[in-house]
């Protein structure tokens, strides 16, 4: 049977019309893909303040390399952000202190830094209380 002219172009456009559908899909994907959400990397942005390091993080680097390290520095940037935190609120080093110092409840008991309560070592003050929801039952000094 004869195809037809006006048959044959509509079938090409049609043709073309899912390709550049195709494509415009895969620059989307692709868009996606390298801009990467913190969520991508379990990485929970719970302020507002957070979420805009991030996207700030991303807009710095470079396409191809902004997932990655928008995560490196997005990490470098919030533990610098929590180090300077508990050193100027609770009076802590803690790029200083071991883990073995943190497991004592002695420890504990000095970050009690607001006086919550008179004898932070009494099992029943709220700092005792503290401890012992952390550390158990067990003594540790």
């Amino acid at each position: 049977r004869a195809v037809r002219a006006e048959d044959r172009v509509g079938e090409v456009r049609s043709v073309m019309a899912a390709a550049a559908d195709g494509l415009a899909t895969l620059e989307e994907q692709r868009k996606h893909f390298f801009v990467r959400e913190a969520s991508a990397f379990g990485v929970e942005l719970p302020t507002r303040k957070e979420a805009a390091k991030w996207d700030a993080t991303v807009r710095s680097l470079g396409p191809r390399s902004a997932s990655e390290g928008a995560l490196l520095r997005y990490a470098n940037s919030a533990v610098e952000d929590m180090t300077r935190s508990v050193r100027e609120n609770l009076g802590v080093d803690v790029s200083r202190v071991t883990r073995a110092q943190i497991r004592k409840r002695s420890f504990m008991a000095k970050l009690d830094v607001g006086g919550v309560s008179a004898n932070p070592m009494d099992p029943m003050s709220a700092t005792g209380q503290a401890m012992r929801k952390c550390y158990g039952s067990s003594k540790r000094g």
